[in-house]
């Protein structure tokens, strides 16, 4: 197997890594058996492809592209707050992860943005291998449909415009005192997780209504509170009522809390340093934009959060405090207007 240290690490590494993937084992996807340098050159077609793969086998690919996904991941994770110097955490810290998504945390988006196949490093697994402690009641409990809720449910399908749509956080009614009575093990730290589809072919919801059975309906029936959510009138990428008390919730029990926004969009995140908003709390010291992480982006993370690696990447944008005064919001999807059965506006 070829070394990987004088390989290009850019997105054409990338790009050629998930060709590579693609090209073997398939009819013209032979090797040149000259070397590859670490220029791009441009080469002449071999048994009629233009690419020619630097790799030996499907794995040696794979794995390539992994440790890419790994390092281009690591470096795109965005710091949006660090009060006294919260992050990075301590070396075997022992940690509490919340959040009915963190045990299913999206790792990319809908459509052509999904991908699959392959394993996946959850955020439990990731912390361990890097020395942390995690709370083993608290992962049992978001696992379990019965104690802890169904979660969310599956992203829209292409072209479907949907009035609401649910986050599937728990409600703070169900933790129950054996979940309580493992914080005072894990105390180190409080790490929410904060999840949001986003994908192909449809709008996230501007508002946080359903007609009761289906989130794919427009129709004046649209009239019912999502479950979990704090108003119709709320939308779907700011906090909804469960995620609001259970930041205020870990507040109240833990000195540090960390807040992820597992997101592939921007997220109203007033509430991190705002004492007026609804879901601020003193005690919330960190947050950081993680976006998606594919399969083995949480591994990064944990590097992240014990210092080893700098979250070092920047918003592109400036995030609104309140998506409603941004212009745009009067003029993307269809407007909230139903002109007929079959038709949006």
């Amino acid at each position: 197997m070829k070394k990987y240290k004088n390989r290009i690490k850019s997105a054409t590494a990338v790009a050629a890594a998930m060709a590579a993937i693609l090209s073997v084992g398939t009819p013209g996807g032979a090797f040149a058996d000259a070397a590859y340098d670490a220029e791009l050159t441009v080469r002449e077609p071999v048994y009629g492809n233009y690419f020619t793969s630097e790799f030996e086998t499907k794995e040696e690919a794979l794995a390539f592209g992994e440790e890419t996904n790994k390092e281009i991941y690591g470096e795109g994770v965005t710091l949006l707050k660090n009060e006294n110097n919260a992050l990075p955490l301590a070396p075997s810290a022992r940690v509490s992860i919340f959040g009915k998504n963190s045990v299913n945390m999206l790792t990319g988006g809908s459509g052509s943005g999904a991908g699959g196949g392959g394993s996946v490093v959850t955020l439990t697994q990731a912390l361990q291998s890097e020395g942390f402690g995690v709370n083993p009641a608290l992962t049992n409990f978001y696992g379990n449909n019965a104690l802890s809720g169904a979660g969310r449910i599956n992203a829209p399908s292409n072209g479907n415009v949907v009035p609401g749509y649910i986050t599937g956080e728990t409600p703070i009614s169900s933790y129950t005192q054996d979940v309580e009575s493992s914080y005072e093990s894990y105390n180190d730290a409080a790490i929410v997780v904060i999840s949001r589809i986003a994908g192909e072919g449809f709008d996230l919801p501007r508002t946080m209504k359903w007609n009761g059975s289906s989130y794919a309906s427009w129709g004046a029936d649209a009239t019912q509170l999502i479950p979990g959510a704090r108003s119709v009138d709320d939308h779907y990428l700011q906090l909804d009522k469960n995620e609001s008390d259970l930041i205020k919730y870990c507040g109240e029990r833990f000195d540090k809390v960390i807040v992820l926004f597992n997101t592939g969009s921007q997220f109203e995140t007033g509430f991190l340093d705002d004492p007026g908003h609804y879901g601020y709390h003193e005690n919330v010291k960190a947050g950081m934009w993680i976006g998606y992480p594919g399969g083995n982006g949480m591994t990064a993370l944990a590097k992240v959060l014990k210092g080893e690696i700098n979250p070092s990447g920047k918003t592109v944008d400036t995030w609104a405090r309140d998506f409603k005064k941004d212009p745009v919001w009067q003029n993307f999807g269809n407007n909230m207007v139903e002109i007929d059965g079959n038709h949006k506006g």
